[in-house]
């Protein structure tokens, strides 16, 4: 086929279609159906919010992650997941339920409580503006409301320091790696979202700020976040979170063990802590005949090592071999959400060439924007530019259209436009004003004489 002449990996010339007109208010669809076992809090959050069904990215992604939230197994760490679906079809929540999801089941031993005992750094969402950032930490908010789990955002909208002190506590002591790496800093956010630039700021300039116990990296709009560079920000994520943990081979036990004595742990004869919380990636770590698992280096043992699962949600999907590449994918899947889903090249201002160009195969095409079923169009087709203002203002005071959403070319004729609704509104809502004498008005009828 022309997908597979191209050179595209199997998973990706075949992805898993979702028909975009998938009922959203049937049984199957509802937050309370057992198949997506959302926890109480998750449900009654929703409910709060008025969510009561699942759109059909919603449908395809929730129930696919909620599966690996326990995968740990170095052997069979969690798939990583791509997924097109059209703008406004329900991406944030797709990634945003799955992601509390797991925060809240491992929050603590109890499953009546949602306390992060320990915060870590588990999730991470990279976006590519600040207002997209705003819109992501908005949702997490709404759903985590009720729970401890700490949410930060890092966009430059604030300075530098003060990030620095949302993300990273310098007096506390941090019962992972971190209290022996950072000189005590550890991590005061459970989920981050970021724009590129900043992170990679705060990667290269803030002591104690890890990725190394990151459960999930989620690429919220990828296509455009893989386009431009952004200071080289990927790669420094990916060397972040295989991050070597501190060699503690040439370290006294004795020493080490009555460190975490201190700390109330019980120590195994390698004086490390008996506890479940040091984290490995899966590429640092063999796997011993006994279950438990041994550093690479063969430092020390561990009980535990955090999996890492990458997560691109996208309206267009690449398909550069290198950038695929790039992403470092570990058994990925690939879900294409659409009344016909497939790859299809980003053709925006600033579009990789490579992207571009390229045929695809017809029953394969995509739209980026995908209206909902349920959406009613009307158009209306100006004669000239200079009658648009006229019909919108029509459609505004005689219509009485109400709720709008104007969307214009530029800031320019958004401040243009805004000022002359207002200026229109403040006359047609003003006082009328009096009306002119008499004797202004032009003669209707000629003088007649009138007999007494």
């Amino acid at each position: 086929s022309n997908l597979k002449s191209q050179g595209l990996p199997q998973w990706l010339a075949n992805p898993t279609r979702i028909p975009s007109t998938l009922s959203t208010k049937t049984p199957e669809s509802s937050t309370a159906n057992p198949a997506y076992n959302l926890s109480k809090h998750t449900q009654a959050r929703l409910a709060a919010l008025d969510i009561h069904h699942l759109f059909p990215v919603q449908q395809a992604v929730i129930p696919k992650l909620l599966l690996s939230r326990y995968s740990s197994s170095p052997r069979t760490p969690p798939g990583d997941l791509l997924v097109s679906s059209a703008t406004g079809s329900g991406k944030t929540l797709a990634y945003v339920l799955p992601i509390l999801e797991y925060l809240i089941s491992t929050s603590a031993s109890s499953a009546a409580t949602t306390a992060r005992v320990i915060p870590r750094l588990r999730a991470l969402i990279v976006v590519p503006t600040r207002d997209l950032a705003v819109q992501v930490k908005t949702t997490l908010e709404q759903v985590s409301k009720g729970s401890s789990i700490r949410i930060g955002v890092v966009t430059g909208s604030m300075s530098f320091h003060a990030e620095q002190e949302m993300l990273v506590e310098t007096g506390g002591r941090d019962v992972g790696t971190e209290g022996i790496m950072n000189d005590g800093r550890c991590c005061k956010v459970d989920v981050l979202v970021a724009t590129p630039g900043r992170l990679t700021d705060h990667l290269k300039g803030t002591p104690g700020f890890s990725l190394r116990h990151l459960r999930f990296l989620v690429l919220d709009e990828a296509d455009r976040l893989l386009v431009q560079d952004y200071q080289g920000w990927l790669n420094m994520v990916l060397k972040g979170v295989k991050e070597d943990l501190i060699d503690v081979s040439n370290q006294q036990p004795s020493n080490l063990g009555l460190e975490w004595k201190q700390l109330g742990f019980k120590v195994d004869e390698l004086g490390m802590p008996l506890h479940n919380v040091v984290s490995l990636r899966h590429e640092q770590i063999t796997q011993l005949d006994d279950g438990h698992a041994r550093n690479k280096n063969g430092s020390y043992m561990i009980r535990h090592h955090t999996p890492l699962q990458k997560l691109l949600f996208s309206a267009t999907l690449t398909r550069n071999p290198e950038k695929i590449a790039s992403l470092q994918l570990v058994n990925p899947s690939y879900i294409a959400v659409s009344s016909a889903p497939s790859i299809s090249a980003s053709n925006e201002e600033g579009a990789d060439p490579m992207d571009q160009d390229e045929p695809v195969e017809e029953d394969l095409s995509i739209e980026k924007y995908n209206a909902p079923p349920t959406l009613t169009e009307h158009m209306i087709v100006a004669d000239s530019t200079s009658t648009k203002p006229l019909l919108l203002l029509h459609l505004l005071f005689h219509r009485r259209l109400t709720g709008l959403l104007i969307f214009t070319r530029s800031v320019e004729s958004a401040h243009r436009l805004a000022s002359l609704i207002e200026s229109v509104n403040t006359l047609m809502t003003s006082t009328p004003p009096p009306p002119l004498p008499p004797a202004r008005y032009p003669p209707t009828y000629p003088p007649q004489t009138v007999n007494a």
